[in-house]
């Protein structure tokens, strides 16, 4: 009996799961819906990909009574917004009319989270103007999200102003609203490369407001098939916005793995979190993207669940 409430006890005190979209950006919202049902994540992070304002309301409706049926929360929005920092005046007033339509989507769907970008440039050389600009209009967004009952989620990202514990500190100190806060990434602030251990994580405590789970492994070069250079974002994201590439004297290269089988050192994560009390969603963000050696779509979510499962008792028993 005593090992069986020793169980109950880790159990009760596990971290909740979620399913982001991102890995059915080429799939229908039913498969992400169904995927994250049938492998019991507790959320979903609804992706733009699938869900956008102007959507037809059956599709709303389809996703509302789907997730109220299965009991699972749609814990935010995962949007393309924002961009404030690197934008002109007009320009701004377009993104924020933009974030302001998904806002008013994520009232619709009981979601309490939307993502915002605050900038796509790298903290270390983004100018005095670049920071102040976005500390304004993210102050413009929360004040107008607040009064919906939504906060603001700024994920922390290579090649924008939150690529470090201490920039995104440093952002949220100049916005000073309770309704902002961070998605920590430990795969993207690998990259760059910054701490997002147990140090990085205290620095923004109760701010980190969600955190993206996937994992990916540095190279030494570009030999593997499947690899990718670091500066791959600035290309990707300037698709839809203005980017303001990396200054590199060197190109570097990784490729993505499972969770806990690449270089990011997952254990020290979830101790950081810990140690803090956090209380939100571990959201699965995995990717194959053309790594045939990796499971894609719903194997993937099925071998996510399975390896965070897997890491989150290792560090349970451990404590």
């Amino acid at each position: 009996m005593g090992s069986q409430n020793k169980f109950d006890k880790r159990k009760r005190t596990m971290l909740r799961t979620g399913l982001s979209g991102q890995m059915f950006d080429h799939a229908s919202y039913r498969d992400h819906l169904e995927t994250a049902s049938e492998n019991e994540f507790d959320s979903i992070q609804i992706r733009s990909t699938h869900l956008k304002p102007g959507a037809p309301e059956e599709v709303i409706e389809d996703i509302l009574s789907f997730v109220k049926e299965k009991k699972i929360v749609i814990n935010g929005l995962s949007c393309f917004v924002g961009n404030y920092g690197v934008l002109n005046d007009s320009e701004c007033a377009t993104a924020f009319a933009n974030f302001a339509q998904f806002v008013e989507l994520a009232v619709r769907m009981n979601a309490g989270m939307v993502r915002v970008w605050p900038g796509w440039q790298e903290s270390a050389s983004a100018p005095p103007e670049v920071w102040k600009r976005a500390a304004l209009w993210m102050q413009i967004s929360a004040d107008f999200a607040v009064e919906k009952g939504i906060r603001l989620a700024m994920e922390m990202h290579h090649g924008t102003l939150c690529d470090s514990a201490d920039s995104s500190a440093r952002l949220l100190a100049e916005i000073v609203r309770d309704n902002v806060g961070v998605i920590l990434d430990a795969a993207n602030l690998y990259q760059v490369p910054s701490d997002y251990g147990p140090d990085a994580i205290a620095k923004l405590g109760e701010k980190i407001f969600d955190v993206h789970v996937k994992d990916i492994v540095q190279l030494t070069g570009s030999y593997f098939p499947y690899a990718f250079e670091y500066s791959y974002y600035a290309q990707h994201i300037g698709r839809f916005t203005k980017v303001v590439p990396p200054r590199a004297a060197k190109e570097r290269y990784f490729c993505h793995r499972r969770i806990n089988h690449g270089g990011v050192d997952w254990s020290a994560v979830i101790t950081g979190l810990r140690k803090i009390g956090y209380k939100g969603y571990l959201t699965v963000e995995s990717v194959c993207e053309s790594n045939e050696l990796m499971p894609a779509g719903k194997e993937l979510a099925k071998a996510c669940r399975e390896d965070l499962q897997g890491l989150l008792k290792a560090v349970e028993n451990k404590c």
